[in-house]
């Protein structure tokens, strides 16, 4: 018995020992798997900026010392890995798959990119998955997502995920968090979603997502956040459609295409906190129940079309720090004096309304106020003096109104303002010299009557990088110091009677000084001073500048080829003289020369052909003789060629007649001859043809006709010859025609659109030219047919999002001011479309055209300093600060 006692102890204690043995060994296979898996993931890492793969995760030491790694306490398998923000550059392996303990998952912020391997589905037991901001490109979005069933966080911002949202998202039944911002995904929200009774956060801003809003999420109690802006979504909101969401706090639906009216069932969200509805179509009154909503501390309604008086019940909103109804247009009424008790308040704008009455002085209640936006509206009166009280106010933008009087001095006291902007009142007065502005940066007051010196305080300024005082009566010279405004990229001086201290243009001089100089504007300003050499020591920035009617006199200097950056120069209506220098030719970036109404002699010089990026060149009224430059028929941006009234001479070049997307096509006045060749009907955009008043001869080309888009054709006063061509009749679009006095008989049966005879053809033509400018696609382009022409393709965007068609290289998203110049952009190609309506009749006239476009670039300065920030303030995408 005794040995068969021996023999048993023996036994179990082998067993002991081999279970042991055993499962220390499965032990370490398990640890050997989870430490592959991570050196699989250190060997697809292709770069490694601060070596931090390479100095701490080392087959030497326990993967669970690693940076980045942490193990579980029990069984010491990985559960959480993070190598966030570390700027890592490689693939994810499929190795990666192998963790099957992980719940933590983040590699947010680095560079990888390539595929995602379906091998990730095994890591059954993650609840948190970060992979935002890397480079997936062209990647669909993976369906094995669904497979994640723990989920908690989900997070894929900016990985370029592109197709569809998968339905099998819908079986994530735990998951608090969805955020999908700025991928390009498409198509619809799958209503699996919605199914998700944990889901607190849904976030898939920025991506291009269709269809009407799923009313479905309306049963969601749970939901506290949900950003859908800047999509496509499309459909009214149900008057039912905020029932059952009892704790929703932030709502985003901007940038969409909704309709219809705003609920007042939104009322039943009581705590929400932040709402915007803006940049859709939305229409009708402003809900006062909105006033009931007494958490609310952002709301955003702006560019709609909503209509109506502010409800005084938002005056309730006590917690209420940013406001903004801009860009509805249909607004009216007075300010209701209880909004102006949101003594939190810090951004109210009402920009671009039917706004009317007067500010009411009980303004100075709102002592938080950083932004105050009420341009473009109808208000009377003079600015109350209580403006001047606001001492946290960075924003004053009151341009385009109807308010008189002086400005308050007081304004001029405020040491946090950044931004002042009254153009386009009925102002006046004479501004304070004994004040400080230590952190004005832009300040645009054109178009009222002020008068007096030039402000002196304006040069003190020296953060100033806009000014614009035109259309004053400032009086004086203008001082040399201006020079010492170091951070300066936006001078418009322009209609005073201010003039330079010397008779050679000193100012240039100074503002030789300022290097980030962009455009510079001393139109109608009665200088009587040479144009001197210093004007190529400008800032080689410096991409427009206009001196039109200054009496400006003697030769153009050949040193203006410095300014290597020039995109637009304006020297009409002056008195110079000499020839045109050839160093013109060195300013590759030039779009637009106008010399027009000089006196300049000699011929044409061949290095403007050189001038590749040319589209307007106008040398008319002047004394140029010689022929014109067969080489000019090289340009083929060119939109509008003007060289009349000078002494030009010999034939029209056949190169001309390849400008096939040329608008303006003007010689007349000269002494040019010989006769017009049948491809003439090569212009095929062509809205003006000016030829009248030279010696050209022979018979009109029959098919003249062909010239569809043609509204002003003026041949008078040739000695043109012959039947006139039947085909004039056709000419659906002519609104001015002009033979006389040439050689010419027949009968015109009829032209232009329904007989009947417009002069809103340059209007027209103009229009054209904007949309040409802004979205760099002619009318001949091949995308273009019937089905959709230029102006079409511009209208639609103006309802699906206006960058669409904007040329991407004008402005970029991450531009700080990018919703500023969307909105500018916007406005322009609405002009561009109310130019160019079907009906000559229903047309804007060239004053009314003026009017605006001064408008949108008083606007554009007025805001084109301000910080990203208030760009997305205005977007309602930051939440005020507490």
């Amino acid at each position: 018995m005794e040995k068969y006692r021996s023999l048993c102890n023996l036994f179990i204690a082998l067993t002991v020992q081999f279970s042991t043995f055993s499962y220390v060994s499965a032990k370490r296979t398990n640890i050997f798997t989870d430490q592959q898996a991570l050196l699989a993931l250190k060997a697809h890492i292709t770069h490694d900026p601060i070596n931090f793969l390479a100095s701490n995760w080392s087959a030497s030491t326990s993967i669970c010392e690693w940076s980045g790694i942490a193990c579980g306490a029990r069984h010491h398998r990985v559960t959480a890995l993070d190598i966030s923000y570390l700027n890592l550059t490689g693939t994810i392996p499929p190795q990666l798959g192998n963790l099957p303990f992980l719940s933590y998952l983040s590699i947010r912020n680095n560079s990888f990119h390539g595929t995602l391997p379906d091998e990730l589905a095994q890591l059954r037991r993650l609840e948190y998955l970060d992979f935002s901001f890397n480079n997936f490109i062209n990647l669909e979005f993976p369906s094995w997502f669904g497979s994640l069933t723990k989920l908690r966080i989900l997070s894929l911002n900016e990985i370029t995920f592109s197709g569809t949202i998968p339905l099998s998202l819908g079986n994530l039944s735990s998951l608090q968090e969805l955020i999908l911002d700025y991928n390009e995904l498409s198509g619809s929200i799958p209503t699996s979603i919605f199914n998700i009774s944990s889901l607190q956060t849904l976030s898939i801003y920025g991506n291009q997502l269709s269809g009407s809003f799923p009313s479905i999420i309306f049963t969601m109690p749970s939901l506290i956040s949900t950003d859908l802006s800047d999509n496509g979504l499309s459909g009214g909101l149900s008057p039912t459609i905020f029932e059952h969401l009892p704790n929703l706090e932030v709502l985003y639906l901007y940038d969409n295409t909704f309709v219809g009216e705003i609920p007042s069932t939104l009322s039943k969200c009581r705590h929400l906190q932040h709402l915007s509805l803006a940049n859709n179509h939305l229409t009708g009154a402003i809900p006062k129940e909105i006033g009931n909503l007494t958490q609310l501390k952002s709301l955003f309604l702006g560019l709609n079309s909503l209509q109506g008086n502010i409800p005084q019940e938002l005056g309730n909103l006590a917690q209420l720090r940013s406001f903004s109804l801009a860009h509805n247009l249909l607004i009216t009424g007075v300010i209701p004096k209880n909004i102006l008790n949101l003594t939190r308040l810090q951004m109210f704008s009402l920009y671009q309304n039917k706004i009317q009455g007067a500010i009411p002085k009980e303004i100075e209640n709102l002592t938080q106020l950083k932004g105050m936006h009420f341009g473009y509206n109808q208000l009377q009166g003079e600015m109350p003096h209580e403006i001047g009280d606001l001492h946290n106010l960075e924003e004053l933008g009151l341009s385009w109104n109807n308010l008189v009087g002086p400005i308050p001095t007081t304004i001029f006291n405020i040491s946090t303002i950044k931004i002042i902007g009254i153009a386009g009142n009925k102002l006046s007065g004479i501004l304070p010299s004994n004040t400080e502005v230590p952190n004005l940066e832009g300040l645009t007051m054109g178009s009222n009557d002020f008068s007096g010196p030039f402000p002196s305080f304006i040069i003190n300024a020296s953060k100033l990088s806009m000014l614009d005082i035109s259309s004053n009566s400032f009086t004086g010279f203008i001082p040399s110091t201006i020079g010492n405004l170091r951070n300066l990229e936006w001078l418009v001086l322009s209609d005073n009677y201010l003039t330079s201290p010397t008779p050679n243009l000193s100012v240039l001089s100074s503002l030789a000084n300022c290097k980030n100089l962009k455009h510079l504007e001393l139109s109608s300003i009665p200088f009587n001073s040479i144009l001197p050499s210093s004007i190529g020591n400008l800032s080689i920035s410096l991409e427009t500048v206009y001196l039109n009617d200054c009496n400006i006199s003697g030769n153009i200097p050949k040193e203006i080829e410095n300014l290597n950056h020039l995109i637009e120069i304006q020297l009409e209506s002056n008195e110079l003289t000499g020839l045109i220098p050839a160093t013109l030719g060195g300013l590759q970036k030039l779009q637009g020369l106008n010399l027009r109404d000089n006196k300049l002699e000699g011929s044409i010089p061949d290095h403007l052909c050189r001038l590749i990026e040319l589209v307007e060149l106008q040398l008319d009224g002047n004394n140029i003789y010689g022929s014109i430059p067969a080489c000019l028929g090289n340009l083929t941006t060119l939109r509008k060629l003007s060289l009349a009234s000078n002494r030009l001479t010999s034939v029209i070049p056949s190169t001309l007649w390849q400008l096939k997307d040329i608008l303006y096509f003007n010689l007349s006045s000269n002494f040019l001859n010989g006769s017009l060749p049948l491809d003439i009907r090569s212009l095929e955009v062509v809205v003006a043809i000016d030829l009248s008043r030279n010696h050209l001869s022979g018979n009109i080309p029959i098919d003249i006709g062909s010239l569809k888009n043609l509204q002003n054709l003026s041949l008078g006063y040739n000695r043109f010859e012959g039947l006139i061509p039947e085909s004039i009749g056709d000419m659906t679009s002519l609104e001015f025609l002009d033979l006389s006095n040439n050689n010419l008989f027949g009968v015109i049966l009829k032209y232009g659109r329904e007989g009947k005879v417009s002069r809103k053809g340059d209007v027209y033509s103009f229009g054209i030219m904007l949309m040409e400018t802004f979205t760099r696609k002619k009318p001949t382009d091949e995308i273009f047919s019937e089905e959709m022409s230029l102006r079409s393709w511009v209208g639609e965007s103006l309802c699906s999002g206006v960058m669409k068609v904007v040329d991407s290289n004008l402005v970029s998203r991450d531009d700080e001011n990018f919703s500023r110049k969307e909105e500018c952009l916007s406005s322009i190609l609405s002009l561009a479309m109310e130019c160019t309506r079907e009906s000559p009749g229903e047309r804007i006239n060239i004053r009314e055209v003026v009017s605006k476009l001064l408008k949108i670039r008083v606007n554009y300065l007025a805001n084109m300093a301000t910080t990203r920030e208030r760009n997305k303030n205005v977007l309602a995408r930051q939440q005020p600060i507490d």
